[in-house]
């Protein structure tokens, strides 16, 4: 949400789609597995890792602009990467 949302009042679509989204909260235990697998990954971004991490967990669907970045990171999250599904968004 916090690479895409700007002005909620032009964003009607995206907040519909984000109300059926289940939205993690980033205590220290997730911020921890984000930032052990940015290290495996050799990557920086910790927003895509904080999608990465629960979405493994959950079996998600992943709508991205950037599959590829995302990809990366589920791909270093072995058997848990591969329950998630990357989208890219059109």
């Amino acid at each position: 949400m916090a690479q895409a949302w700007r002005d909620g009042a032009r964003q009607a679509q995206s907040a519909r789609i984000l109300n059926g989204c289940e939205v993690p909260v980033l205590d220290h235990a997730l911020a921890r597995r984000v930032g052990a697998l940015l290290g495996q990954a050799a990557t920086s971004n910790p927003v895509d890792g904080t999608v990465a991490v629960p979405s493994a967990d959950l079996g998600a669907v992943i709508v991205t602009s950037d599959p590829g970045d995302i990809q990366h990171l589920l791909d270093r999250l072995g058997l848990a990467g591969r329950r998630a599904k990357v989208a890219p968004l059109r």
